[in-house]
């Protein structure tokens, strides 16, 4: 098996193997299997139903909505992974909605000696807020980044920058063959019964070996949970070999408090 044959190279061999950089950008969409909603929108539509509540029990109005397509963007993510001579990136991109004037509504009804507010919520009226998270791999070291906290917390972990084969039935290159975004890859489905299941579809950019964050999908259906099960599907939108990357992408951003190992 390629990997297994990798995993015993010498380290200039392995350093080979994942030289350069790569990018690769996913969409990931997270719902409830058999439903077109998740769990973030699922939190926004119980907010959303209080916030009516209040309107019809107190002032005898009308409900008001959000846009479907602005409640979707909830479920939503960008996935964004790097690579560059043995350090790799992983960052996470997503949509948390806000309901400022519920929040002005409730707050004004627990000041309240009577128990009344003179405005009533405007539930139409939201705020996007974007919600980023990231980790880092390099110098024998991950690096979980918190960008709401502003707060990176480094552990070594040295199977992170160890290869290893991945459990397949067969031989990579024996799996079925497809082409996603003008790339190639490789299909590998997951034993089904248990609380993570699906399949995915490996870059053959790299070997099928776990190094780093690799390998890397481009596309990959996940079923998540044993009783109500959420299905995650990330679908790829670029993938680049050996191009420009960004500078700063492998560091911890500046003004993060970090938290890790010695040096």
């Amino acid at each position: 098996m390629v990997s297994a044959a990798l995993a015993a190279q010498p380290t200039a061999s392995i350093a080979q193997a994942y030289a350069g950089t790569a990018r690769l950008q996913l969409q990931r969409v997270i719902t409830f299997e058999g439903s077109d909603m998740g769990p973030g929108r699922s939190a926004i539509e119980v907010l959303l139903a209080a916030c009516n509540g209040f309107r019809r029990k107190f002032y005898e109005l009308e409900s008001q909505q959000i846009a479907a397509g602005v409640l979707a963007r909830v479920d939503r993510q960008r996935v964004e992974h790097y690579l560059r001579n043995g350090s790799a990136a992983t960052y996470v991109t997503g949509t948390v909605l806000e309901l400022p004037d519920m929040n002005r509504w409730t707050a004004e009804a627990a000041r309240s000696t009577t128990g009344k507010v003179q405005i009533p919520p405007d539930c139409s009226r939201y705020i996007e807020h974007e919600h980023r998270s990231g980790t880092l791999w390099r110098d024998g070291v991950v690096w979980q980044l918190d960008f709401t906290a502003r707060r990176a917390v480094g552990t070594r972990r040295a199977a992170d920058f160890t290869p290893q084969p991945l459990p397949l039935p067969v031989p990579f290159d024996n799996l079925p063959e497809k082409q996603l975004a003008g790339a190639s890859c490789r299909e590998v489905t997951a034993p089904a019964g248990g609380f993570l299941a699906g399949k995915s579809c490996l870059w053959t950019a790299f070997p099928a070996t776990r190094f780093l964050n690799l390998p890397w999908p481009l596309r990959a259906e996940t079923r998540l949970g044993l009783r109500s099960r959420m299905l995650q599907v990330d679908q790829v939108v670029l993938a680049e070999r050996n191009g420009v990357l960004e500078p700063g992408l492998f560091e911890v951003p500046a003004g993060f408090s970090k938290l890790g190992p010695a040096p």
